[in-house]
């Protein structure tokens, strides 16, 4: 992760992974080596105070690579596509009681009445 520690960026002085290996959130291995590396630095993730931040981050600075705020590029690239697809069909049915689907950070996004959320 970058060392800025200024501006809209100031949450990465208070991240667990700011003494880390950065290797370890970009790994460059296949197959189980990868899956244990994914594994080790979203352990790190998840006990970070700025996880939210460093998710709403990535998914603004579209980081096509490693693991941010615990979710892989692929796991990004799903979730932000499904809160898109939810956020679309909310808005062309209007307000109303909607099944509510998770979002990428923890909050509510509804979901139209017969879909369900994935």
């Amino acid at each position: 992760m970058s060392s800025d520690t200024s501006g809209s960026h100031g949450w990465r002085r208070s991240a667990a992974c700011r003494s880390a290996d950065p290797d370890l959130f970009f790994p460059a291995a296949s197959g189980r080596r990868f899956v244990e590396q994914v594994e080790r630095a979203k352990a790190l993730c998840a006990a970070c105070v700025v996880r939210r931040q460093c998710l709403q981050y990535a998914l603004g600075a579209n980081e096509e690579y490693g693991v941010w705020g615990a979710m892989t590029e692929d796991e990004r690239r799903r979730a932000a596509g499904r809160a898109r697809v939810w956020a679309r069909l909310a808005r062309e049915d209007g307000p109303g009681p909607h099944p509510v689907g998770p979002a990428l950070d923890g909050a509510a996004v509804k979901v139209p009445a017969g879909e369900e959320s994935p």
